[in-house]
Formats: structure tokens, C-alpha cells, sequence
């Protein structure tokens, strides 16, 4: 089902609620609230790019590896305006809660129907949950809290292909948390920065390693 590309996505072998949610629930994740079908697909594709990544690394199949690193995971969808972090009334985008769930008001590309920028809109989420799941209680820390400087949007990141939209940058944020999960969509779908620029080619190569290194 998912190109590793990110880019061209076959939605036909699975066609059904049941199916989908059948499907995610191999992967450890569970859908709540009213979910429309293909944004629930969005998911699903989500899921298995982040999974077949992991496998790269793990080699125990897709579905062992993703419930290796998150246990189990629930996206809910809200119906309403919420609280996310500091912020309240947020009724758009996605917001991640910890290593165990995520909620959605949208995803990024559903009004035109864009699954490819709806997928990258769920793995950047997951790329939050990722994070959470190196939090330390003792220092209170993530894996974000201890990237390098060097990793930044302009050296790392493939930027979004026009202005405005949301595709391979899914925040405007330069925190090191929305940066991390961003480098979680290059990583997943090794779609880094391709300047030939001799400082954006090190800083890459270096943030792969670096991530690589987190998975288990």
C-alpha cells in the first residue's frame, strides 16, 4: 500500500472502516471518535511507512517493530475545539499527547483531498509520539532536547514545494520539538534536504545517523 516515497499511494486494497481499523489494530493503534474513511486510510498509510521504516532498522516484521517502539497508540478525532499544550480553542491540525495518543481536528491536504500531504501530516505526528517515547522523567527531556544545533529547517529539511502548504515541513515552528518531527517525515520517507551544499550535505548525513540511533 505505502510508496516509500511518500508521493503515489494505491488506496484500493483496503476499501472498508472494518478493514482499516482491523489493519491498524495489528499495528497496536486504534482509532476514536468519527473518523471519515479516508482520512482513517491516511492513517493506515501513515502507520505502515513508519513501520516498514522501523523494520529497516529492527528486522522483525513492520507491525512487531511499530508495537516495539509505541506499545499501543491511540488517534482520536475530535469533534469539538480543544486544549492542546498551552494553547485552547484549537480546531484544526493534529496534536500529540505522549507516546500513546494523538487527536486530530484535520489533516493537512483534506479539503483538497490530498492523501500525500494527509499521510505526511500523520507521521509527523508520530514523530511527536516517537519522541515521547525517549522522554527521561528524571531531566524531564526528550530525544528533541538533545539534537543538534546543526539540525535546522534550512539544513536539514526538504522544504515544502510551494509556500504555504503544508507537505514534507508540517510546522512553521522552530522548536525543537516541531523540527524533530519533521526530520521524522525525512527520515521515514528518506526525503532529506538535496542541496549539494557541502555544510547541508554533513549536517544531513548526520542527522540520519542520529536518528537511526534512536531506534532500538
Amino acid at each position: 500500500m505505502q510508496d516509500t516515497s511518500g508521493e503515489c499511494v494505491d488506496l484500493g486494497i483496503v476499501d472498508s472502516m472494518v478493514e482499516v481499523k482491523k489493519t491498524l489494530k495489528s499495528y497496536g493503534v486504534k482509532l476514536k471518535g468519527r473518523w471519515k474513511l479516508r482520512n482513517a486510510m491516511a492513517v493506515l498509510d501513515g502507520v505502515e511507512a513508519v513501520a516498514n521504516r522501523f523494520n529497516q532498522t529492527m528486522n522483525s516484521g513492520p507491525a512487531e517493530s511499530f508495537r516495539a517502539i509505541y506499545d499501543h497508540i491511540d488517534l482520536k478525532w475530535e469533534g469539538s475545539a480543544g486544549t492542546c499544550g498551552n494553547v485552547t480553542n484549537v480546531d484544526s491540525g493534529g496534536c500529540t499527547d505522549g507516546a500513546h495518543q494523538i487527536r486530530f481536528w484535520s489533516l493537512s491536504g483534506h479539503l483538497q483531498n490530498d492523501i500525500s500531504r494527509m499521510i505526511k501530516n500523520v507521521v509527523h505526528e508520530l514523530g511527536h509520539a516517537f519522541d515521547w517515547t525517549h522522554y527521561d522523567p528524571a531531566s524531564k527531556t526528550r530525544a528533541s532536547n538533545h539534537m543538534s544545533a546543526d539540525f535546522t529547517r534550512d539544513t536539514v529539511l526538504r522544504p515544502n514545494p510551494m509556500a504555504g502548504r503544508r507537505d514534507w515541513q508540517q510546522s512553521d515552528e522552530n522548536t525543537s520539538s516541531e523540527i524533530f518531527a519533521d526530520m521524522f517525515i525525512a527520515w521515514t520517507f528518506n526525503a532529506w534536504n538535496t542541496s549539494t551544499d557541502p555544510l547541508n550535505v554533513a549536517a544531513v548525513t548526520d542527522a540520519q545517523t542520529w536518528m537511526n540511533g534512536l531506534v532500538p
